[in-house]
């Protein structure tokens, strides 16, 4: 079944994929669709997996793609969690990847390629999809035998780098020594529970990864910031043209924090350790406007009006906790804060706020 319909497609592909090429050089429309690649890869696969290897279709969406206006260099078949993502561009998931050559292929834990180009750009991409896959894999406890090792795609395109880059695990076969449909099928359902497992630890967004390690080193900078006046009223926004993100101000978010005295403004009797850079109770900032829709507002946000001085138990909640508990910690600050908001220009509503934080 699954053996026999892989090593059909190895022996097809590269046929269907040269008379694709010259049809698109003759300028008539590529086709895919009815070819034999098409049916053993597109059609045939998906309906093994569910049928022989027990694949939950109502959880998981398997989906074949031989290339979209070209034909691929790196064939796939991906299997997604439906909460997590339902296209190889973004999120994590299982994919299948073929050899540029089709000398193998790949069973693999990856992550979308196409979510980190948008938010970085090509160049800086590289630097991040790879920086996620190096913490993804630190943090999984059992990977059921498939390497952490790189992949070996043998095409120079930036998708297929950008495919080995960003690969959390993996397990190589050769096309000339594919093994039983009993091993694969174990293989497929081993790599689930290793994806199920990186579910559990990180949630369905594996961007955030990179941004709970950036939130990090910038609550670290603060303790070492120092008080600064701001003008009254609007301030004009500011970003970091090298990046996507926008600055968040060390001096602004400790001037925040030192208003309180350094207390925890959900639970002033909340205590924590004394920082070692300030020698103050530590205590971290929080954007009640979250920094990441400064987009949405023609005025800086990043102004201590919008900062809460919160103890790390409490900065958690308003991120993670339960939605009932969550909605009382958003209401609670917006009323609070709605005057000293509108005072630097920044309107919003309570009902906006709270779709930011996924609250509604």
């Amino acid at each position: 079944m699954l053996a026999e319909t892989i090593r059909g497609f190895i022996r097809v592909w590269p046929a269907d994929k040269a008379g694709i090429k010259q049809k698109i050089k003759e300028r008539k429309l590529a086709r895919y669709i009815g070819t034999e690649s098409y049916s053993l890869f597109v059609e045939k696969i998906p309906q093994i997996l569910y049928k022989s290897a027990g694949i939950d279709e109502s959880q998981y969406l398997i989906k074949g793609s031989l290339g979209n206006t070209q034909p691929a260099d790196i064939p796939w078949f991906a299997i997604y969690d439906q909460e997590i993502t339902k296209s190889a561009q973004n999120g994590y998931f299982i994919v299948v990847l073929f050899r540029g050559d089709m000398s193998g292929f790949y069973l693999t834990l990856i992550q979308g390629w196409t979510q980190y180009e948008n938010r970085y750009g090509t160049k800086q991409a590289k630097i991040e999809i790879a920086k996620q896959a190096a913490i993804a894999k630190k943090l999984l406890r059992s990977t059921q035998g498939f390497s952490l090792g790189p992949i070996k795609l043998n095409s120079k395109s930036n998708l297929s780098i950008g495919y080995e880059l960003g690969t959390i695990c993996s397990k190589y076969y050769s096309s000339d020594s594919i093994p039983s449909d009993q091993e694969l099928f174990d293989d497929i359902r081993n790599l689930l529970g290793v994806y199920r497992e990186l579910k559990g630890l990180i949630g369905v967004d594996i961007l955030k990864l990179g941004d709970d390690l950036d939130d990090e080193s910038y609550q670290s900078s603060v303790q070492e910031g120092k008080e600064v006046v701001l003008p009254i009223g609007k301030i004009p926004v500011k970003k970091d043209n090298n990046t996507t993100t926008w600055v968040r101000d060390k001096d602004v978010a400790y001037t925040a924090i030192a208003r309180t005295n350094f207390r925890c403004e959900n639970n002033p009797s909340h205590e924590t350790f004394v920082s070692a850079a300030s020698g103050n109770p530590y205590m971290e900032s929080h954007h009640l406007v979250p920094i990441a829709k400064q987009e949405e507002f023609d005025v800086n946000i990043d102004v201590p009006e919008n900062i809460i001085c919160l103890c790390p138990n409490c900065h958690r909640a308003f991120h993670s906790s339960e939605l009932e508990y969550r909605n009382r910690l958003i209401e609670k600050f917006y009323l609070k804060r709605k005057e000293k908001l509108k005072s630097r220009g920044i309107s919003v509503d309570i009902d906006t706020l709270k779709e930011y934080y996924n609250a509604i």
